[in-house]
């Protein structure tokens, strides 16, 4: 709504660096570009829309990527292998962690596990997949391999029949040390787990309980691995150890090893391709919008053809009518593209706040080379949406255009 008004100062603005290194060419795009502002807001809109998406997208997930790469490495960063199944989806047999721990060079071993479960009179979100539940990890080791924060409490002491809950989610259910909480297994049905600690950062998911993998022995009908932890002795070579890890594994052919620098590309990396999609979708409501771009510009053309005709017969050139067609476009489309970008910042920024709430993501990254790209690769685009109307404009016949009323 706002956009016919506003598009009168930016093109002035943005078209002042082109008036003075084009000349006339740059005035007149930067005057034909402001002289129906309505159709020039309504030709840019379409193009402020796919680019607000893309920015939106953009800031998203790159404010996912510094929190997931941030979280790694203040939670995870002791830890020096990972060993998950191939393709980061699947799991583990326990029987890989235990191997594991057996290799020379490796100081010590935990398997992460998760239980589904339910607590009476608590409604739970979160988790791998769609299920709620908790993660699983030997307690008496845990704080080698994740820094959980501030601890109240022991979380050593969870064993069977305790559970550590973080926090947030204390805070949110009104519980502290010494709560009761009646936890319902698939197997067996019902336990009363007493809160031994709460700890201040959440790892891997995002409810927040920590129970013993002792206890997910017990109440799971199959107990599996989805991550299994590795900490190397002192000075051990990291490719030495590589070698004794998956040559310990040959025997599970899915569980794939990484070293940290390769398990947290692999995080990000995942996020990318779910990015990659999207972007292919909204690349073609950009090509649509490019495409209204060169329609209007054609029209432009027709009703002026009488004043081209004038500016050609008092000496303008082929080659500045041309650059005087393709700086509108590029004035139209980088008007567009910038105030997608200032919408899709600021709707970034709102979710990222909301997000941050719910401590999903706690970081905010507006990506500003990404944003920079975007802007000019809308500004290309926009010399190619002129490519047809500016040959078309420079080809009038000078007698026959002017003869036009």
């Amino acid at each position: 709504v706002a956009s016919p008004v506003l598009v009168g100062p930016a093109v002035v603005v943005l078209g002042a660096p082109i008036r003075r290194l084009r000349g006339v060419s740059g005035r007149l795009a930067r005057d034909n570009a402001r002289r129906n502002p309505r159709r020039s807001a309504f030709t840019a809109v379409a193009l402020t829309l796919g680019v607000a998406l893309v920015g939106f997208i953009t800031i998203i997930g790159a404010s996912f990527k510094q929190t997931i790469a941030g979280a790694l490495d203040t939670q995870l960063g002791a830890t020096d292998y990972f060993i998950s199944a191939s393709g980061g989806s699947g799991t583990l047999s326990p029987d890989v962690t235990r191997r594991v721990a057996a290799v020379h060079d490796v100081d010590a071993a935990i398997g992460v596990g998760f239980v589904p479960l339910r607590i009476e009179g608590i409604h739970l979100s979160g988790g791998p997949g769609s299920a709620d539940g908790a993660l699983a990890l030997d307690p008496t080791q845990v704080n080698r391999f994740v820094k959980l924060g501030a601890v109240t409490g022991n979380i050593a002491s969870i064993d069977d029949d305790g559970i550590a809950v973080s926090r947030a989610f204390a805070d949110a259910h009104h519980l502290r040390l010494g709560s009761v909480l009646t936890v319902r297994f698939d197997n067996p049905p019902t336990r009363e787990l007493t809160v031994r600690a709460i700890y201040e950062k959440r790892v891997f998911d995002r409810i927040g309980l920590l129970v013993s993998h002792h206890l997910y022995d017990q109440v799971a009908a199959i107990p599996v691995d989805f991550y299994s932890l590795a900490i190397l002795r002192s000075g051990v070579p990291p490719a030495r150890a590589t070698r004794e890890i998956k040559a310990a594994l040959r025997d599970y052919p899915t569980a794939s090893v990484q070293d940290f620098a390769s398990f947290k590309a692999s995080q990000l990396h995942q996020i990318d391709q779910g990015l990659a999609l999207i972007y292919g979708l909204l690349a073609l409501s950009i090509i649509i919008a490019l495409i209204g771009i060169v329609n209007t510009l054609a029209l432009s053309v027709h009703e002026r053809t009488h004043e081209i005709g004038l500016l050609r017969a008092v000496g303008t050139t082929r080659r500045q009518v041309r650059a005087a067609i393709r700086w509108e476009s590029v004035l139209i489309a980088t008007f567009g593209t910038v105030l997608g970008l200032a919408m899709g910042l600021f709707f970034g920024w709102i979710l990222v706040l909301a997000l941050h709430h719910n401590n999903v993501v706690t970081r905010f990254d507006p990506a500003l080379a990404r944003l920079f790209l975007i802007t000019a690769i809308a500004a290309a685009a926009g010399v190619l949406a002129a490519v047809f109307p500016a040959w078309r404009a420079s080809r009038l016949d000078v007698l026959d255009a002017i003869r036009v009323e």
